[in-house]
């Protein structure tokens, strides 16, 4: 019981972080498309949260691998897939060079983050709900 606690408390806050992390780059592209920061700028300002993103993710990703949450596995591979396939492709990293050429790709694509964060996050909170009402229920 209280792993499963911890795991679902841990799957809200990693919703929660990559939801900011979504939001910080849709608000930075969107400074830059207005001329209040420039594309250098942008690239210093975005790219360390790159790795500690997919690093977070990976591990809890494991994390339910692990504790046998295979729906909620399921449901991360979308996220998965799109982390791997940047790092192999070397797009992970924002470069300045291409901002102005990239930057609908990565409002839209921080967008989707977005909503769909959104949705595990509500799907992580149905689920620690439903642990808890039933560990109530045997008790």
């Amino acid at each position: 019981m209280l792993v499963a606690l911890g795991v679902w408390l841990l799957a809200m806050a990693m919703s929660c972080l990559i939801i900011f992390f979504a939001a910080v780059t849709l608000i930075t592209f969107s400074d830059c498309e207005t001329g209040y920061v420039n594309p250098i700028d942008l690239a210093r300002k975005l790219n360390p949260f790159v790795k500690p993103e997919i690093y977070i993710f990976g591990g809890f990703m494991v994390l339910l691998m692990i504790c046998g949450f295979f729906v909620e596995f399921i449901l991360n591979i979308p996220f998965a897939a799109y982390y791997i396939r940047n790092e192999l492709q070397h797009k992970s990293k924002i470069n300045p060079v291409t901002v102005f050429t990239d930057m609908h790709t990565h409002k839209v694509i921080a967008a989707c983050k977005i909503g769909y964060s959104t949705i595990l996050f509500f799907t992580y909170l149905g689920r620690m709900i439903y642990y808890l009402v039933q560990q109530e229920g045997l008790n």
